[in-house]
């Protein structure tokens, strides 16, 4: 019975031999595109990142009582 078995199911545990390094390409492929976006959402993204890096420091330095504002 287990005999049958391992004889009608062998093919489900096979695996293709592939060579799993074919997925990454030395190739330039992106055509000018660094993360999948453009310069300008590129741009964009950086300068959400500056505004919101410096408006959490600003509050950081006033909730430690570093700068006033009157």
């Amino acid at each position: 019975m287990l005999d049958d078995e391992r004889k009608g199911d062998s093919t489900i545990f096979e695996e293709e031999a592939s060579d799993p390094f074919n997925a990454y390409s030395l190739e330039d492929n992106s055509g000018g595109r660094a993360l999948g976006m453009t310069a300008g959402q590129r741009f964009l993204l950086s300068l959400m990142l500056f505004i919101a890096v410096a408006i959490v420091g600003l509050m950081v330095l006033l909730v430690a009582e570093k700068i006033w504002i009157y």
